[in-house]
């Protein structure tokens, strides 16, 4: 963990002090350059008519570029002095290269174009000062928010107010980086113990989560998300065979990843499943969308529901080989078996007869469907669709 930093926050700022100075200097400079204007123009025209002026100003355009690349990383104490040591043997080599008649002209112009790329020199070292001290400046800003540290980042902003942060903006970043760093927090403690973070964050105040709407959805939809992923994580578990403690399923029902009916019937001891039973767990996988919270909800249902091991094995073969089937196709199927039974079609039905019939022909059609086609599965439904008469139940005499 780092430490927060003092009240005082020191911005790496060196080589702007006398900023004013400098800026007065700079206009002064600018001021010389214009007036020389015409003194240029005329150099120009004397030298175009030795046929030299292309030449020599791309030349001094380079002297210009080589003489700030040399001073670009350093600071010396006499901008003026340090230009003219780096620039003159240069320009003195350009001049002497032209015909005798050109030279005093060149000379003129170089002169002046030299002080001018100067100015532009100095000026862009000044702004890629204070452009570096504002990069260093908002990497720390950054790196508070990031390790979710609110109070150092204030610090931080307020180090800059006035400089890098217009004074009545402040207060607004400051809030922005708060809750910014708050959402960071959640995250990270979502990172490191997922379950623990969703039941903190469902215990959580108002004043403990972030403070703008943005940052607000955001870690809502995170949370979400990360409660999807640890609902699928433990439905696996589950339908994988593994037990798990009181003290566990708690911590997930805390968290909302377990409901309370889920919770409660993950804790009833496993018993086998009666006919009326197993034929609501097979329409529930037959007629299951592809939406897949709703694929979890029935993967922890089947998890967490109290039966024996080899009939929850059954029930998820069955349930990944619907998964193979197109929904309308397995709906079509199930509704129609369902109709069949509900109208009498397998005798009387809650008959145990007609329930254990309507079983064998669940398990029977499905996989027809996923072997065959949904055109099989419909010759073989009205195959078992015969009329037949009505049912006397033997419910009717208890």
């Amino acid at each position: 963990m780092q430490h927060a930093p003092s009240s005082t926050v020191r911005i790496p700022v060196e080589g702007l002090h006398g900023w004013v100075d400098a800026t007065e200097r700079l206009g002064s400079g600018m001021v010389h350059a214009v007036l020389g204007a015409d003194q240029l123009l005329q150099a120009e025209k004397q030298i175009t008519a030795g046929g030299e002026l292309a030449a020599f100003s791309e030349q001094l355009h380079r002297i210009g570029n080589e003489t700030a690349a040399e001073l670009a990383d350093k600071t010396p104490q006499d901008w003026d002095y340090a230009w003219q040591a780096a620039s003159t043997p240069r320009i003195a080599e350009a001049v002497a290269a032209l015909p005798p008649e050109a030279r005093p002209a060149a000379q003129e112009l170089a002169e002046a174009f030299n002080a001018q790329a100067s100015l532009r020199a100095q000026r862009d070292q000044k702004v890629q000062a204070i452009e570096q001290a504002r990069r260093h400046w908002q990497q720390r800003v950054d790196e508070a928010v990031e390790t979710g540290d609110a109070q150092r980042a204030e610090q931080w902003l307020q180090s800059g107010a006035g400089i890098f942060v217009p004074q009545q903006e402040l207060e607004q970043r400051k809030q922005q980086a708060g809750s910014n760093a708050c959402k960071m927090r959640w995250l990270k403690a979502a990172q490191a113990d997922a379950t623990q973070a969703l039941a903190d964050y469902l215990a959580a105040t108002p004043e403990q989560l972030p403070a703008t709407r943005e940052d607000n959805t955001a870690l809502a939809e995170h949370m979400q998300q990360q409660r999807q992923t640890c609902r699928m994580e433990l439905a696996q578990s589950f339908l994988q065979g593994k037990t798990h403690p009181h003290e566990e399923l708690q911590k997930a029902l805390a968290a909302g990843i377990l409901t309370q009916s889920e919770y409660e019937q993950a804790c009833t001891t496993p018993r086998k499943l009666s006919p009326a039973e197993q034929i609501d767990w097979m329409r529930r996988m037959d007629e299951c969308s592809d939406d897949e919270p709703e694929k979890i909800n029935l993967q922890m249902a089947l998890g967490t529901a109290p039966m024996d091991a080899q009939t929850r094995r059954h029930m998820l073969t069955r349930a990944r080989l619907a998964e193979k089937i197109p929904t309308e196709d397995r709906r079509a199927l199930s509704r129609r078996l369902l109709h069949l039974y509900a109208t009498g079609g397998f005798g009387c039905p809650q008959d145990a007869e007609a329930q254990q019939r309507l079983c064998t022909l669940q398990r029977t059609g499905l996989p027809l469907l996923a072997e065959q086609g949904s055109e099989a599965a419909a010759e073989w439904l009205q195959s078992i669709s015969a009329p037949c008469d009505a049912w006397v139940c033997f419910s009717d005499f208890a």
